[in-house]
């Protein structure tokens, strides 16, 4: 008697996933602008030369340039459908003292709805956190703590640069110390300069 029972448990399940479609589907597509796309002006294997520290100039080289598709869920039960959105990560790395940026460029506008912004995280390793800022669908920054119409860096004046501070990692214990650190950014040139403590660590070499 309990095989029976079983066996017609076992049929049951089979009719109802041969009758059902249990995946959800996608009801929204977001992807990067063609201003977007420009924001992060690096191209794989570019070589960026920087001051660094104490006045030390060191290669940055663009090694990995790479998108990708992501899916977000937007009901939170177990059969999701979901928004698919594009997400470009950039590294830039050095032989000198490990240093490493990561740009993480995400199409987020769309996921609520409510615009087409893309975001963008950099994180430098060994540094626990990151700097973040917005470009709109145009291409113009948003969020950043303060814009400079011109800035003088290094003895050369930039326009458009957008200032970020540093969010670090409240749990962070391992990276070195430090106080604040402030990047300076614009769409031309990409990393303009970092300061550390109000002093000048990574400087863009004219």
């Amino acid at each position: 008697m309990k095989t029976k029972f079983f066996i017609i448990l076992t049929l049951i399940a089979i009719f109802a996933t041969a009758c059902f479609d249990f995946s959800g589907k996608e009801i929204r597509r977001c992807d990067f602008t063609e201003a977007q796309d420009m924001v992060v002006p690096y191209e794989k294997g570019q070589v960026i030369s920087f001051i660094y520290d104490k006045g030390q100039v060191i290669d940055l080289i663009v090694t990995e340039i790479e998108q990708q598709w992501n899916q977000y869920g937007v009901d939170g039960g177990m059969i999701e459908d979901y928004i698919t959105y594009k997400f470009k990560q950039i590294e830039l790395k050095s032989d000198v003292n490990n240093m490493e940026i990561i740009f993480n460029v995400t199409a987020v506008g769309c996921l609520s709805g409510e615009g087409e912004n893309c975001e963008i995280k950099i994180f430098l390793n060994p540094y626990k956190g990151y700097f973040m800022f917005d470009s709109d669908k145009d291409g113009n920054f948003m969020f950043f703590s303060s814009f400079h119409d011109s800035i003088e860096i290094n003895s050369k004046v930039y326009c458009n640069v957008g200032e970020a501070k540093f969010n670090r990692d409240v749990l962070d214990s391992t990276s070195p110390p430090f106080q604040e650190m402030q990047l300076f950014y614009n769409k031309e040139y990409g990393i303009l300069q970092i300061n550390r403590d109000s002093e000048n660590f990574l400087t863009l070499k004219n």
